[in-house]
């Protein structure tokens, strides 16, 4: 194997069969001379694409970035680890979308993998536009909706969720007017002494459940 014959990169370029990965420091085999595709998407340097074992996109584009955007939808940017690397919604399996899950993301329903909604959609405009997300105007971010979410701890974990009844749905804290006036569970708080508790508020029958916890709450 490439990688155990050659250690430095003068002898692995002289090599018929391998190429030096800028990447990963390593000699590796030349991705034209493979022929399996499971040999081929074995590694990170090179992919099965049209029947033919090609660079992969790390490899291929890491170096030059503005090189990856243009290659989309083949390739994306990964903004976390700034590199490139392949499309999120060109993984087909759990399995690797889940082994690039600081920007991918796996959904259970339609057993696709996608790109979170912090990094698909930059501008609200974007983010109105992907299926499962919101833009979040406080934060200037866009973010998974909340009804998007299946797990229980991620529910809990989301800033702008809460579990009612096993379901994943938007907090009050979250709600606009109008979204807070049409909602069974929540109320609009008018009063303006208090400060921090502007805007829309859980209703107090269902925030609390006994005299003692009720009776602590200014509202």
């Amino acid at each position: 194997r490439c990688e155990y014959r050659f250690g430095n990169q003068s002898a692995c370029d002289a090599s018929v069969e391998c190429t030096w990965n800028n990447f990963t420091g390593q000699c590796t085999k030349k991705c034209d001379i493979v022929f399996e595709e499971d040999v081929c998407n074995a590694g990170a340097s090179c992919e099965w694409l049209n029947e033919t074992c090609i660079d992969s996109c790390l490899v291929e584009y890491s170096s030059d970035l503005e090189e990856c955007v243009a290659a989309t939808p083949r390739c994306q940017v990964n903004q976390v680890a700034g590199n490139c690397m392949k499309a999120c919604n060109r993984m087909t399996t759990s399995l690797e979308c889940n082994a690039n899950d600081d920007v991918c993301e796996w959904s259970t329903t339609t057993e696709t993998c996608n790109t979170q909604c912090k990094f698909a959609g930059t501008t609200p405009g974007e983010c109105a536009n992907i299926t499962g997300c919101y833009w979040d105007a406080t934060e200037t971010e866009c973010r998974k909706d909340c009804s998007s979410i299946q797990d229980t701890l991620e529910c809990n974990s989301a800033v702008d969720c809460v579990l009612s009844n096993d379901i994943c749905i938007k907090g009050c804290n979250a709600m606009n007017t109008s979204e807070c006036f049409n909602s069974d569970r929540c109320f609009w708080n008018y009063d303006n002494t208090v400060e921090n508790d502007l805007g829309c508020a859980e209703k107090c029958g269902i925030k609390y459940t006994s005299e003692a916890s009720c009776s602590g709450d200014e509202l």
